[in-house]
C-alpha cells in the first residue's frame, strides 16, 4: 500500500514510476479473499476503517459504519466498560518511554481502574496491537489513541464489496512489474540501479516500502550499505504475529446487535462480526462486516460468519476444517 500511495503521488506531480512487487498481486497486507460457498469477501489482512481519515475516504466510499456493541464472553454487554477504559487508556502519563507493562503495574493505574478494567484494557493492548505489553511502547500506544481519537477513531467502518477496491484504485493508471523480487539496490547521488531476479532497473530515485521482515532478514542487499541509524531502528522495530480464523454458522447464536465479543483467557480472545451484513439476491455479503458474527446467506436468517483474531488455529474448535489461505488460518463452516 505505501508503495502504491507513493507511486501515485508521483504520478499526480508529473513523474513516471515504476512499481515493483515481488508478490502476483498487488496491496501487501490488505488481502482479500472470496472463498467458494462463503456469502461475503473474507479479510486475511486488513480490515477497518477507523474513523474519518482524509486521505483515506475517497478512496473507500463504500464504507460503511459499523453499529453494535461491545460483550463480554457471557454475552453481557459491556459497552460502558469498554467506553471508560479508551478514555483512561488516553489519560496514561507517557512523557518518558516505558513499556506498557510498566505503566499497567503502577500504583496510579490501578487506584483509577478496577479490575475489569484492567484486564479488558491489557487484552484490548496485546490483541489490538498484536503486540507483547513487556515490549510494546507505551509513548507510541498513546500518541496512537491520541491520534485515533482526533479522527473519530471510535467510528469503524467495512468495506462490503472488500477493502481490495482500495490498493485497485491507487494503481489505476500505474505501470506495476509484479513477480518482480528485488535482490539488490544500488544508490549513489547519481542514481539508483535495481536488481530483480532477471532484470535491471534504473533510475533517479528509488523509495523502498519493503515490510519490516524482509529488511530485518536482509532479503535485499543495498551497497553501498544503509546508515547505521536506519540499520539500527529497523533492527530495534518488531512485528507482532496475529492468525485470524473465520467461522461460518448455519444460524447465529448471540445476540443482534453484537459487534465485538471480549473473551478474556480464551484461545480466541477477540470475535467481531460483519455488520451490518445482509446478503444481496445471490447470496453475496454487500454490507460492512465488524467482527465478532454477521448473518448473511440464504433466507431471511441465512448463514452467519465469527472472525476472530488469535494465536492458534486449533481455536476454531471441534468439528470445523481449518486451511491455510494466505499464511492465515481459515476454518470452513461447522
Amino acid at each position: 500500500m505505501a508503495g502504491l500511495a507513493a507511486a501515485r503521488e508521483l504520478q499526480l506531480r508529473g513523474r513516471d514510476p515504476i512499481v515493483l512487487e515481488a508478490r502476483d498481486r498487488i496491496g501487501g497486507r490488505v488481502h482479500t479473499l472470496r472463498p467458494r460457498g462463503w456469502p461475503v469477501p473474507l479479510e486475511a489482512g486488513a480490515e477497518f476503517v477507523h474513523g474519518r481519515p482524509k486521505v483515506l475516504l475517497p478512496l473507500a466510499r463504500e464504507a460503511r459504519e459499523v453499529r453494535g456493541g461491545h460483550y463480554s464472553g457471557a454475552f453481557e454487554r459491556q459497552d460502558d466498560l469498554w467506553n471508560s477504559v479508551m478514555e483512561k487508556l488516553e489519560k496514561l502519563p507517557s512523557a518518558r518511554e516505558r513499556t506498557v507493562a510498566q505503566a499497567l503495574r503502577t500504583l496510579r493505574w490501578r487506584l483509577r481502574t478496577t479490575p475489569e478494567e484492567r484486564q479488558l484494557a491489557a487484552d484490548f493492548l496485546e490483541g489490538f496491537n498484536a503486540a507483547q505489553l513487556d515490549r510494546a511502547s507505551l509513548k507510541a500506544i498513546v500518541q496512537q489513541l491520541r491520534a485515533s481519537a482526533r479522527i473519530e477513531g471510535d467510528r469503524i467502518s467495512r468495506l462490503p464489496r472488500g477493502y481490495d477496491v482500495v490498493p485497485h484504485r491507487l494503481a489505476r493508471g500505474l505501470r506495476i512489474e509484479l513477480r518482480s523480487r528485488v535482490r539488490l539496490v544500488r544508490w549513489s547521488r547519481s542514481g539508483v540501479q535495481v536488481l530483480t531476479d532477471d532484470r535491471r532497473w534504473e533510475g533517479r530515485r528509488a523509495i523502498v516500502t519493503l515490510p519490516l521482515g524482509v529488511l530485518q532478514a536482509g532479503a535485499v542487499r543495498f551497497e553501498p550499505p544503509l546508515p547505521g541509524w536506519k540499520s539500527s531502528a529497523i533492527a530495534a522495530l518488531a512485528m507482532g504475529p496475529v492468525v485470524k480464523v473465520a467461522l461460518l454458522f448455519d444460524r447465529p447464536h448471540w445476540p443482534d446487535d453484537l459487534a465485538f465479543l471480549h473473551a478474556h483467557g480464551q484461545p480466541v480472545p477477540t470475535f467481531w462480526r460483519p455488520l451490518p451484513s445482509r446478503p444481496n439476491a445471490g447470496g453475496m455479503g454487500r454490507e460492512p462486516q465488524c467482527g465478532s458474527a454477521a448473518r448473511k446467506g440464504r433466507g431471511r436468517r441465512g448463514p452467519s460468519i465469527a472472525l476472530g483474531g488469535a494465536e492458534e488455529a486449533a481455536a476454531a474448535g471441534p468439528g470445523a476444517r481449518v486451511g491455510l489461505a494466505g499464511g492465515r488460518a481459515l476454518a470452513r463452516r461447522i
